[in-house]
């Protein structure tokens, strides 16, 4: 995972958690953290909540790459203060999909998180570009996007 034990704690410690135990299993070593009273939770499964979180993170990053495409696309074919607002949502959806693309990668590899974003980033302008732009939708255009899904989805599964 992204995160360790050096990680972990001054969150920990920002939160009043006082008490730390380790416990060691199969070459392994998990970390307990809680305030008394408290339900102790893992370092491990604190982990593994911030990381599926991160996933959903990354998915919602790669809408708004898929969002900043499209306001790109329609900006080109407007003029005047249309453009500019377009432009303008292109700005907002770029910024936010690169922040939210360095929030998701904090747990995720950096390598498996670019390559979903852009495979989300890259198959959802091609939808966009077959619905609203009115782009051919060829079987082999398809097949491919097909494939791509695939590829993230594999990724997704493989990634840890």
């Amino acid at each position: 995972m992204g995160l360790d034990f050096r990680d972990v704690l001054p969150q920990c410690v920002l939160k009043g958690i006082v008490r730390a135990y380790a416990d060691s299993n199969d070459d392994e070593i998990t970390f307990w953290f809680g305030r008394e009273g408290d339900v102790i939770v893992s370092m491990r499964s604190y982990v593994e909540n911030k990381t599926k979180m991160n996933w959903i993170i990354l998915i919602i990053a790669g809408l708004f790459e898929v969002g900043f495409t499209t306001c790109l696309g329609k900006a080109k074919a407007a003029t005047g203060m249309d453009a500019f607002w377009w432009y303008g949502g292109f700005v907002v959806s770029l910024t936010l999909s690169m922040l939210l693309l360095i929030k998701a990668t904090q747990t995720i590899p950096l390598g498996t998180g670019y390559a979903v974003w852009t495979g989300i980033g890259a198959v959802g302008t091609a939808i966009i570009g077959i619905l609203i732009f009115k782009d051919p939708a060829t079987f082999w255009r398809l097949f491919f996007m097909t494939t791509l899904i695939a590829s993230i989805v594999g990724l997704k599964m493989v990634s840890h």
